[in-house]
């Protein structure tokens, strides 16, 4: 067949997609009329065809569509690798919530059909499968690709269970207990949806919760996680944990966000209560959603049963991309090639999930308790979150947990234990918000361009590039807070034109239509600048004593400020207590932060799932990060840290590849780590070295993947 008739039958088969899509009526609603329309849709007879039907209508949302709605679509690979972890012997009856266009549903039917002891007949593989999708367009040709599986028969039409409507929604009693729950839920904060979808959403919400009653009933504490900002998917977990048989296996891919942060706790709570953790999966290689900012992870649990005791799960880590591990598929498709595939998909689950050596394979053993000996953890920030402590546990692969162990010289009282936190030590303050950046921040061009008054401009770190040595000037930085706390009268008889004609051309600039705003708006006007004496009065920030980034990517620091400045939105200011003398040492708190530890502990409680591979701390995550006691060290050894701080602080901060191998940072490691070294066990260089390590390897992880 030449080029062009190919083409030809391709804009042919796309017309008639498009033609059946538009003909779907649009006020279908309901499971049984859906069911009574599909029975008459003409359907496609090429096999190549009909399996392409949700592949074009994926193809047809842009970008911003799918961002919208959390739309990532699952390529087929992913679909293969979690169904062979979840799947066991071909009689399951397996439900996709937010099904889409069948992705999952799609893979399952050719699944079940290679699996021993024999293939099943198409009425059956179907009666096992179950799909759930709002969406009209895409559960219509979800249910049409497997009705289509059927190919050209006499036989009277088998009709899926794919239901229209809120996943969220379902009546639990209307559908039966599935013994696997399978999926990849829409990636959108709750707070994100339009208000039409969050009328809807809060309904469906209020469904959630009364489904978990006795379950609050028992665990009070627990009805935080039913409100809140938090993403949808979490909300999927909860449904779908309704749904499942004891023992039933559920997967789930999505954002990682639910690890680390604050809004997880209380979720991170609910599943040591309801599963056993199976494993937790990533990839070194590739990004299974390209369009998405996020880091994914593939999380597979058993429901909890009586039968079952929890046997440690496996945190995996694939350092080769899945088209690589899983094996290859024949181009002939035959059927026996098909089931040689699908039980070679299982033997790699079953390797996966034993923990079995498998080459491009990283696979550690992991535990999920429901709380941590305290004795394990004196830090704060993780004695909030146990899940954050088990997560710390596991990235660190026990090699450190002698580290928060009790010092044996200390009393047992927090202020006495190896740890504090840093809001113990000062303020962690919210950075400058000046309402108007683009007024508000000027550059040397702007400044000219005006003659701006060099009274009227002050100092402000916007970027951590600017950041140079660990204490820091403002010398050569980019760009200048405007600010002005004189009448425009008062500024004309001053004969301060530069200002005065650059608040005149600023009070005639307008904003841009944003989401909660209609129309553009004058500068003057706007809600952010109301309520200072003059719009264009951006007070500047007192001096902070240290400013700590909010983002790290391959440099860590934490700066001493040398001069009057103001942090942007990349750093807080810690303004330190005057309560205590000691902790009012800006060098002494500055050198225990900055060692090669800290940095280890930066990496580890950080968040990772801004998926550009930059770690990034909230404003309360960084007020609760772990700081050395001060009273570990005598007045002698601290002196010896400072003397040794001092030097670095001269010389330019580094990337942490080539920042650890410097000599005065090497003697800073090791008199800070002498606390923790072992009488006969375990020296300051081993402890040092596995540091360093391990800090190198989860850098690496999270930049270049």
């Amino acid at each position: 067949m030449t080029e062009g008739a190919q083409k030809t039958i391709q804009t042919q088969w796309e017309l008639n997609i498009r033609k059946v899509l538009e003909e779907i009526p649009a006020s279908l609603s309901g499971t049984e009329a859906f069911h009574d329309y599909l029975k008459g849709v003409p359907l496609a007879s090429s096999p190549s065809q009909r399996d392409q039907w949700g592949q074009w209508y994926e193809s047809q949302l842009s970008l911003t569509e799918r961002r919208m709605k959390g739309q990532h679509f699952t390529p087929d690979a992913l679909c293969d690798l979690m169904l062979a972890l979840t799947v066991e012997n071909g009689s399951e009856l397996i439900l996709e919530p937010g099904c889409g266009t069948g992705a999952f549903l799609l893979r399952a039917y050719e699944q079940l059909g290679m699996l021993p002891p024999k293939e099943p007949s198409h009425r059956q593989r179907l009666s096992q499968l179950w799909g759930i999708e709002l969406d009209l367009k895409a559960g219509f040709l979800s249910a049409c690709q497997l009705i289509s599986q059927q190919g050209q028969t006499s036989e009277k039409r088998v009709l899926p269970h794919i239901r229209l409507g809120d996943f969220l929604s379902v009546d639990v009693h209307s559908v039966p207990n599935f013994d696997v729950i399978i999926g990849n839920p829409p990636y959108i904060r709750q707070e994100h949806l339009k208000q039409q979808e969050r009328f809807s959403f809060e309904l469906a919400t209020k469904q959630v919760r009364q489904d978990y009653t006795n379950y609050l009933n028992r665990y009070p504490e627990q009805e935080k996680l039913f409100r809140g900002h938090s993403d949808l998917y979490l909300w999927f977990f909860l449904k779908a944990t309704c749904l499942l048989k004891a023992g039933g296996r559920l997967a789930f891919v999505t954002s990682n966000a639910w690890l680390t942060s604050s809004y997880g706790n209380a979720f991170r709570q609910f599943l040591t209560h309801h599963f056993e953790l199976k494993a937790l999966i990533e990839s070194d290689q590739e990004c299974w959603f390209p369009n998405a900012a996020i880091n994914p992870v593939i999380t597979v649990l058993r429901r909890r049963s009586e039968k079952n005791k929890d046997q440690p799960g496996r945190l995996i880590r694939l350092r080769q991309p899945l088209a690589q591990l899983l094996p290859t598929v024949s181009k002939q498709k035959t059927n026996q090639a098909k089931v040689e595939y699908w039980r070679a998909c299982q033997s790699l689950g079953k390797l996966l999930l034993e923990g079995l050596p498998l080459n491009g394979v990283s696979n550690e053993t992991m535990i999920m308790p429901p709380t941590l000996p305290e004795t394990e953890s004196s830090m704060k920030s993780i004695q909030e979150s146990p899940w954050q402590s088990w997560m710390f546990q596991l990235k660190t692969l026990n090699q450190t947990r002698f580290l928060f162990e009790p010092h044996p010289t200390l009393s047992t009282k927090r202020e006495n234990s190896r740890w504090l936190s840093l809001e113990d030590f000062g303020r962690v303050r919210y950075p400058l918000k000046t309402g108007i950046n683009r007024f508000f921040y000027v550059n040397s061009e702007t400044i000219r361009h005006f003659g701006i008054e060099s009274e009227f401009l002050f100092p402000v770190l916007k970027s951590t590039k600017e950041i140079t040595h660990l204490s820091q000037n403002s010398t050569g930085f980019s760009t200048l807070l405007f600010s002005c706390s004189l009448s425009l009268a008062e500024l004309k008889k001053r004969k301060k034109y530069g200002a005065l004609s650059y608040i005149q051309w600023g009070s005639k600039q307008q904003s841009g239509v944003r989401q909660k705003r209609q129309q553009p708006v004058y500068w003057p006007d706007i809600p952010s600048v109301q309520g200072r004496p003059f719009w264009y009065q951006c007070q500047p920030l007192t001096p902070a004593h240290l400013l700590c980034p909010r983002f790290f990517d391959r440099r860590f620091f934490f700066t001493q400020p040398l001069d009057e400045l103001s942090e942007d939105q990349t750093f807080y200011g810690v303004t330190l207590h005057q309560k205590n003398p000691t902790f009012q040492d800006t060098d002494w708190l500055a050198a225990r932060l900055n060692s090669t530890l800290s940095y280890f502990l930066v990496e580890h409680l950080g968040r990772g799932n801004l998926g550009d591979g930059v770690l990034q701390y909230a404003r309360q995550d960084m007020a609760r990060l772990p700081v050395l006691n001060p009273n570990l060290y005598s007045s002698k050894e601290k002196q010896s840290i400072l003397d040794v701080y001092a030097v670095m602080k001269q010389r330019p901060i580094e990337q942490i590849e080539k920042e650890v191998l410097n000599a005065d940072r090497r003697e800073l490691d090791q008199q800070l780590l002498k606390p923790f070294t072992q009488a006969g066990k375990t020296t300051v260089d081993e402890i040092r070295e596995r540091l360093v390590s391990l800090l190198l390897e989860q850098v690496q992880h999270r930049t270049e993947r």
